[in-house]
């Protein structure tokens, strides 16, 4: 049922450095200009903050009309998700700002660890992916897999997909201790230079492995 209380939330964050080859969502390309990066961001906060806000406005008010339980902002949630787009592009400080705004108006944040790593890669590279990651593949022919920490227990989980140059461990950290992201979906997608250049991605394998090393 619709008007029922929220347990978990999804936020999108629509800006990317290009548009891959393959990808078909709704995203504004914003370059590699870092300037050009947080205008976009500047100008896409407010107008996100105030829809949280109108939707759960509206949703309060519709569980009123209906007799449904009105949604309590210090009920946990289970779980919020960046997707995109790249998350990872926008600033710690903005991601601050939304979950304020998810606490405020939609749920308590509850989180008891640090972040776990998932994403996807190439099954013919899985060996330059050592421990304490692990690898599992679809199948032979390399047509996917992910690489993830052991799970944790977590109150919230709070994913951020994140793409390989688009953060540092300064930047991570921060993301963890203001968000606090507690699992990072990694866009990897390939560790072959070739792969990567045919889909359009903007990485490359040198810097997928330095990602996954920095999410350690």
């Amino acid at each position: 049922h619709w008007c029922g209380r929220p347990d978990s939330v999804y936020i999108h964050i629509p800006f990317c450095r290009r548009r891959c080859n393959y990808c078909d969502f709704t995203i504004q390309v914003v370059g590699e200009d870092r300037q050009r990066q947080q205008e976009a961001a500047t100008s896409y906060l407010p107008v996100l903050l105030e829809e949280m806000e109108a939707t759960m406005a509206l949703l309060r008010v519709t569980q009123l009309l209906t007799g449904s339980e009105v949604t309590d902002p210090a009920r946990p949630l289970k779980s919020v998700y960046f997707g995109g787009g790249t998350p990872s592009l926008m600033s710690p400080s903005d991601l601050q700002s939304i979950m304020s705004t998810v606490r405020d108006e939609i749920g308590e944040i509850i989180a008891t660890r640090g972040p776990a790593v998932e994403g996807s890669a190439h099954a013919a590279t899985a060996g330059l992916l050592t421990a304490p990651l692990s690898f599992t593949a679809t199948n032979g022919s390399g047509s996917g897999g992910h690489v993830e920490l052991p799970p944790r227990p977590c109150s919230t989980e709070v994913t951020l997909e994140a793409d390989p140059g688009t953060f540092d461990m300064q930047k991570m950290q921060a993301f963890v201790e203001m968000g606090p992201v507690t699992r990072v979906s990694l866009g990897i997608q390939s560790l072959l230079d070739p792969v990567l250049d045919q889909s359009g991605r903007q990485h490359s394998q040198a810097q997928g492995l330095q990602a996954a090393d920095i999410l350690r």
